[in-house]
């Protein structure tokens, strides 16, 4: 009996997910990678200067600020439009192909950490590993370390229950600090 009550309470700290990643959340995740991690809206923001000085350039007028300002504006737009390209045609087509090749994703989180499999693919973690999570409408992202760019992501619709999610909350929050982005939930 006694170890029955241990086994029990070993289950309530413990949950599985099982998920096959949707293309929306591909896309979703590759697009917010490249915003938060890769720096995107630096890229923009340094673009966007550029075309302001440009103008500036163009209207003071002067032979030699209209072409300097004119070839700055002619770099700028096509670094604005390739980068349009990237946010909203590539990334769309290009991670659907690749998001394909593992099949569906089978992770547990335990007070010793996570374990993750799918048919290519078996990994334990420690908790340890990761440095903080972030919490999404959508999903929790778990950083691996201070790895900017190495996330575990995990859709809060593979959840089988609200009380699943809660356990996931309160393992992570046992070792990780959990950071909210976005709306409120």
């Amino acid at each position: 009996m006694a170890n029955d009550a241990g086994d029990e309470a070993a289950l309530t700290n413990s949950v599985t997910i099982e998920y096959e990643l949707t293309r929306e959340e591909v896309t979703f995740w590759v697009r917010w990678h490249l915003v938060h991690v890769a720096h995107f809206r630096r890229q923009m923001v340094t673009v966007l200067i550029i075309v302001v000085v440009a103008l500036v350039l163009i209207l003071l007028g002067g032979r030699q600020n209209v072409i300097a300002g004119g070839i700055l504006l002619g770099i700028s737009l096509f670094t604005l439009v390739m980068l349009g390209l990237l946010y909203f045609l590539v990334v769309p087509r290009q991670t659907w192909n690749t998001s394909e090749t593992d099949g569906p994703k089978v992770m547990e989180f335990t007070d010793e950490g996570v374990h993750s499999r799918t048919s290519n693919t078996h990994a334990t973690y420690r908790w340890s590993t990761y440095s903080k999570a972030l919490e999404m409408p959508q999903m929790y992202l778990l950083r691996h370390g201070n790895r900017k760019n190495l996330y575990t992501y995990v859709p809060k619709r593979s959840f089988r229950s609200s009380s699943d999610e809660s356990t996931f909350r309160g393992l992570a929050a046992a070792h990780l600090t959990i950071e909210h982005q976005g709306p409120s939930r």
